[in-house]
């Protein structure tokens, strides 16, 4: 099965995407909310009950994002942090840093269960007949009743999806239930999918360089909550009203993706990078990138001048896709 066809059973039917790239932490204890509250740009206390599930930045000291989450409240007495697996020991080094006087545990509990994505308009009604229950609502998690897998329901922006985790001693068990092997696809069309709805990916968009409002994550900066690691900070730009760079979506045409890390140029110089790039897509190639403000600027009536990708000594036209929560400063 081609990239294209894959993609289109995503979007109209359903798929499976195993996520080798996805660890778990746990943290447990009475004062687990307090202790991820002054470190999370989401409030953990207030309106977060049992079920649910937020997703936010682990800042550091200097507002740039260290991690980001999906924090699920799965019963009472666990939290659950989904992240990304390589920035594992980072993150534990940094909870156990700031894990003072408090009556809160972590645990790392990523070699234990092995990540599963579901996508697609009938990845309900799958998901049901595997679980043998109905699955969670959107932005809603739940333990599965043999206790074997948690499942979390996650949507962001267009972006929507299940992510199951299962026990290792019973992921064999889980697969063979699958009967329709065409549904596993492979990461390039998730990752597909994920760009064209604005999803920025940590370590390819964003790393502790970057400010969480220069990917387009102002929405999961909670100031209202009280003070968190990093916050000053951010409330300075949000106050400011801008950073210094945007994540763009940008169309282009050819037969060749554009390398992640060619420079994005401006009349010769250079004001951006790519970051991903993809021909899968079902509407038209595109790329999306980090560019520099000063160069989406100009005074009217003027328009700023292109954009170009340059690879190989060639330039490749790069056209901000009006619309896109991503091109609004442009």
């Amino acid at each position: 099965m081609t990239s294209q066809e894959s993609l289109l059973l995503c979007q109209n039917e359903w798929c499976i995407v195993p996520q080798e790239d996805r660890a778990v932490i746990e943290i447990g204890g009475k004062d687990r909310a307090t202790f991820l509250q002054g470190l999370f740009t989401q409030d953990l206390i207030k309106d977060f009950p049992i079920g649910n599930i937020l997703y936010g930045i682990f800042p550091n000291l200097k507002g740039k994002i260290l991690a980001d989450a999906y924090v699920a409240n799965l019963d009472d007495h666990t939290f659950i942090l989904d992240v990304e697996a390589f920035v594992l020991p980072v993150l534990l080094k940094h909870l156990h840093q700031y894990l003072i006087g408090l009556e809160a545990q972590i645990i790392e509990r990523g070699r234990q269960y092995r990540s599963f994505s579901f996508l697609g308009p009938e990845a309900t009604h799958w998901l049901k007949r595997l679980l043998s229950e109905e699955p969670p609502s959107a932005n809603q998690c739940s333990w599965q009743q043999d206790g074997r897998s948690f499942a979390l329901s996650v949507a962001r922006r267009d972006f929507k999806e299940y992510r199951v985790w299962v026990r290792k001693e019973f992921e064999i068990e889980f697969l063979s239930l699958i009967k329709d092997s065409r549904a596993t696809v492979d990461k390039e069309v998730y990752e597909t999918i994920q760009a064209e709805s604005a999803i920025p990916k940590l370590g390819r968009e964003m790393d502790e360089n970057t400010f969480p409002q220069e990917v387009g994550l102002d929405e999961f900066l909670n100031f209202g909550k009280g003070c968190f690691l990093g916050a000053e900070v951010l409330q300075r730009i949000f106050h400011q009203g801008h950073v210094n760079r945007k994540l763009l979506l940008l169309s282009f045409n050819g037969s060749d993706a554009i390398p992640s890390g060619a420079p994005i140029v401006q009349s010769g110089a250079e004001v951006g990078k790519v970051t991903f790039s993809s021909l899968v897509s079902q509407n038209r190639p595109f790329a999306i990138g980090l560019v520099k403000i000063s160069a989406l600027e100009a005074t009217p009536p003027a328009v700023p001048e292109p954009l170009f990708a340059k690879v190989k000594g060639a330039e490749i036209l790069l056209k901000p896709l009006q619309g896109s929560s991503l091109s609004k400063s442009y």
